[in-house]
């Protein structure tokens, strides 16, 4: 199966971040964090904690309802990226007044009249499409940056077990 390049990873985190603290996070949840987009959707700020430098995948949206996860629940590392992207998403929704809710991301547009809604997973696939549009990356889902963090991983020396526990399967 392919999976982006170093260059493309770059390239499409560089378009990412000259977009939004929501896009580069979206990205970075997905590529480092090992996320699917439905476990993206349902993220809360309650699963992440600063602290120990984690996040509890302990839900997913499946047809706009929360549920389990598909793997199992579990925690796991964020790395510094993720952590740095989450702090700066989380200040810049207090600067700039978006709602408060348990949601690390939200979404406001024509699709939702213009009111704070919970992402979808085909809001997200949608914003990662722009973003990799404006890094002159090919069009993917959101599922290769999924897989590429998890080959990357494989790659770097990690144990079977241990992309295997990433992945949470």
């Amino acid at each position: 199966k392919p999976v982006f390049s170093d260059e493309q990873i770059a390239k499409l985190n560089n378009a990412a971040a000259g977009r939004s603290s929501e896009s580069l996070l979206i990205c970075l949840l997905a590529l480092d964090a090992n996320l699917r987009v439905s476990e993206i959707c349902a993220l809360e700020w309650s699963d992440i904690d600063f602290a120990a430098g984690s996040v509890t995948v302990q839900r997913n949206v499946y047809k706009g309802e929360s549920q389990t996860p598909k793997g199992e629940i579990k925690k796991i590392a964020l790395s510094k990226a993720v952590k740095r992207a989450l702090a700066k998403h989380r200040q810049r929704r207090l600067q700039e007044g978006e709602p408060g809710g348990p949601l690390v991301l939200y979404r406001c547009s024509q699709h939702t009249d213009w009111q704070w809604a919970q992402h979808t997973p085909h809001s997200v696939s949608y914003a990662l499409n722009e973003t990799q549009e404006r890094g002159e990356v090919a069009r993917s889902g959101p599922h290769l940056l999924r897989h590429t963090g998890l080959t990357r991983l494989a790659r770097l020396g990690a144990t079977p077990y241990t992309v295997q526990s990433m992945a949470r399967h």
